[in-house]
């Protein structure tokens, strides 16, 4: 039986190409309580933010279809993310 005290479980979204950080974070995530659901690129992550209507977006910059800017932006405008939307990115020196 279910306990109805204590709030069902916070979605988060995690949008990212790479499966080794997805599962790395989504492992983390799951061991807080949190109910956890990826994206592997821009498209997907907007179709599934429709579906699932998330509490939180973690996206990564550079993804194929959409950048991570505009799948926070349309998160947030959307109400889909509905209350944070986190993008993260990485910055490697230019070598040539």
């Amino acid at each position: 039986m279910r306990d109805h005290s204590s709030p069902p479980p916070r979605g988060v979204l995690i949008v990212d190409p790479c499966p080794d950080n997805v599962g790395s974070l989504s492992l983390l995530l799951h061991l807080w309580g949190y109910e956890v659901h990826s994206a592997p690129d821009g498209p997907a992550a907007l179709e599934a933010s429709r579906e699932l209507h998330p509490h939180v977006v973690i996206t990564e910059v550079a993804l194929p279809g959409l950048n991570g800017w505009e799948v926070a932006r349309w998160a947030l405008r959307s109400g889909e993310g509905e209350e944070d939307a986190g993008v993260r990115g990485e910055a490697t020196p230019r070598r040539g």
